[in-house]
């Protein structure tokens, strides 16, 4: 097989300036915005998230890079569109998708209206970071939908400022309809209407992120890391495909941020049983199409660097709604050797497939067009 032709990461992420908030919102919420903190006096720099603390230094952005000047670009582009797009290029990353940092982690803030306050904060300078260089990135909203008029609303307004796509709740709260609900069905049509995809993406749910962590409670990292990177399974067969979600909405796009791909055939395999072996009181039949065929044709998928990938498409086919996203700037990030990684993920692939992971899929989900391609 060539060598890919086009690169676009379908996840990726900006890193909020730690004063977004205080200078926004600190004079009506005070110390309850996410802001930059010290553990104690000359201690470490920890980020409040508006419900828990993450260490900053040496932490979620990666820091691996043997080269001092490729660290410290790294670290200004995950707030600086000018540093961003020489990273792009030293990566040969033609285009990006951008997610939160900060904001995935204040979707857990107990506090609704402060909550808000902050996604739309975010969406607004997100927008305006994405604006700079249209040509090589789009920006994706953040949006809690415990609201949903307000939710309604403001993916409307997301949309209008050029923002592609929202990240909802992973998983609603107990206190909240599950998404099964018609509660949601007016969102969910704002989504068809505006052409944005929905994203279920790590860490914004029910299950707590592990670097939230210190101290004693690293017991418990292990247990927690597996958790979260799951939290998106029940969620997307309960309340997505046999809650009907899709049925009811047929051009709803649904993506999963940061999930990888391992898991589906093992998944599909439970999805068919669930549809055929179990009672047909428990309300699982019935559906428009075989349960696999939603998770696997409409559900966006994205894998990073899973080893697993080609084991995957021969397991469930390589017709999958399948992306490639680089997680920069974060610790599992592929910069600055995305391109390789990527050549050698899809080389056994047909072309057609391997161009599907590594550009076209992404570009389809977001309508992203790269000027390369434009008349192809």
């Amino acid at each position: 097989m060539a060598p890919i032709e086009h690169l676009v990461s379908a996840d990726s992420h900006l890193v909020e300036p730690y004063d977004l908030w205080t200078s926004t919102l600190g004079s009506k919420w005070g110390d309850a915005v996410p802001r930059l903190v010290r553990q104690d006096e000359g201690g470490s720099k920890l980020f409040f998230t508006g419900i828990e603390y993450i260490e900053v230094e040496g932490g979620i952005i990666d820091q691996s890079s043997p080269d001092a000047e490729i660290r410290a670009l790294q670290k200004q582009a995950a707030s600086d569109p000018d540093a961003r797009i020489k990273c792009l290029d030293i990566d040969q990353v033609d285009f990006e998708v951008l997610n939160s940092t900060w904001m995935l982690y204040a979707m857990r803030i107990q506090n609704g209206d402060l909550r808000r306050d902050c996604a739309r904060v975010y969406n607004d300078w997100a927008a305006e970071f994405a604006a700079s260089h249209p040509e090589r990135f789009v920006a994706t909203a953040m949006l809690p939908v415990d609201d949903v008029p307000w939710a309604c609303e403001e993916l409307e307004r997301a949309a209008g400022r050029g923002l592609r796509g929202a990240v909802v709740f992973a998983d609603t709260a107990e206190s909240q309809p599950p998404y099964r609900r018609e509660h949601y069905d007016a969102l969910w049509q704002v989504a068809v209407d505006t052409k944005s995809p929905i994203v279920l993406h790590i860490i914004t749910g029910n299950e707590r992120d592990p670097f939230t962590l210190q101290g004693d409670d690293l017991e418990e990292a292990a247990g927690m890391t597996i958790s979260v990177l799951a939290e998106c399974q029940p969620v997307l067969a309960n309340e997505f495909i046999f809650g009907r979600v899709l049925d009811r909405f047929p051009d709803l796009r649904l993506m999963l941020g940061e999930y990888e791909v391992a898991w589906l055939p093992y998944f599909a395999w439970r999805l068919d049983q669930l549809e055929n072996d179990y009672p047909e009181g428990w309300g699982l039949r019935g559906l428009k199409r075989p349960a696999r065929e939603y998770a696997l044709q409409r559900v966006y998928h994205c894998a990073i660097d899973d080893p697993y990938v080609l084991d995957v498409l021969s397991a469930v086919g390589n017709d999958m709604k399948l992306t490639w996203g680089s997680d920069f700037p974060h610790v599992r990030c592929t910069f600055p050797r995305s391109r390789q990684i990527v050549n050698d993920m899809v080389s056994d692939l047909p072309d057609d497939v391997a161009a599907g992971i590594a550009y076209r899929t992404a570009c389809e989900l977001f309508q992203i067009e790269l000027p390369e391609l434009v008349g192809a």
